[in-house]
């Protein structure tokens, strides 16, 4: 399922320079030169999708923390995906457990490279401030 519905999406949007595939079969997706989002087929109607987004803040890490904790919670402000710690890196990972048509891959995958945006710039913005 997973590698129909990007190779439709490479030639919707004209991404053919910007994906790649792993031997395991992870797809990479490059947007920008500092967003690239990972998709991994689970099982047949299974799909995760993951984003490393930016370095946690080191000043006012707490305050920082409580940020995202409080963003994680009932997933309103990261559009049902997670935001977690991998390392010093600040992830936001998505497990979409429907069976999905093509459209619906689209929007959703849409939806998750928005926050991950989103999110990256308001790493970025704390950490600067």
């Amino acid at each position: 399922m997973l590698k129909r519905f990007i190779e439709q999406l490479t030639k919707d949007l004209d991404l053919e320079d910007s994906v790649s595939v792993d031997q395991a079969g992870v797809f990479s997706l490059h947007f920008e030169p500092q967003l690239d989002v990972t998709l991994k087929e689970v099982s047949d109607s299974k799909l995760c999708l993951r984003a490393s987004l930016a370095l946690v803040p080191k000043k006012d890490r707490a305050e920082f923390l409580e940020r995202v904790m409080g963003a994680n919670l009932f997933g309103k402000e990261t559009g049902r995906a997670v935001l977690g710690m991998e390392k010093e890196s600040l992830i936001l990972k998505q497990f979409v457990l429907d069976d999905l048509n093509y459209g619906q891959f689209r929007d959703c995958l849409e939806e998750f490279v928005n926050y991950a945006e989103a999110w990256r710039e308001e790493t970025v913005n704390f950490g600067n401030r």
